[in-house]
């Protein structure tokens, strides 16, 4: 669930032929994987169904998934509409099918390299340089 949130970037940006190679090599790769252990899919399903409601061994945060993943896709939309990349990570953190301990923080930490630093960087420089 995680990384198809993040695939609705390209849709958002209208970008349809990346938005293609992202889902067909998603598609690759589960159809191959479907082919190798066709059983595994299978018992991931049932896995995340029937722990759903399962009290966690784990500390979880406890925000359910439906509420975490529309959040997630608002974000990516907002990030693809003002070109903020680094919402792509931080959105699939988000949208994780369970936030054990906060384990969510090691996707967040991919948003770093993505941030503009030029950006921030800039609007105090701007602020500065008018006149009042």
């Amino acid at each position: 669930i995680a990384p198809g949130v993040g695939v609705l970037w390209f849709a958002f940006r209208r970008e349809w032929r990346n938005l293609g190679v992202a889902v067909g090599a998603t598609l690759l790769i589960a159809g191959v994987t479907f082919l190798i252990a066709p059983g595994a899919w299978a018992a991931f399903g049932t896995f995340v169904i029937s722990n759903d409601t399962t009290p966690s061994p784990i500390p979880v945060v406890p925000i359910p998934l439906v509420i975490r993943l529309p959040m997630s896709v608002a974000l990516i939309w907002w990030g693809a509409r003002t070109d903020r990349p680094w919402t792509v990570p931080i959105a699939a953190g988000w949208a994780s099918l369970a936030l054990y301990q906060w384990s969510y923080l090691a996707v967040w930490i991919a948003a770093l390299p993505l941030l503009d630093l030029a950006r921030f960087r800039r609007a105090p420089a701007a602020a500065q340089a008018t006149p009042g």
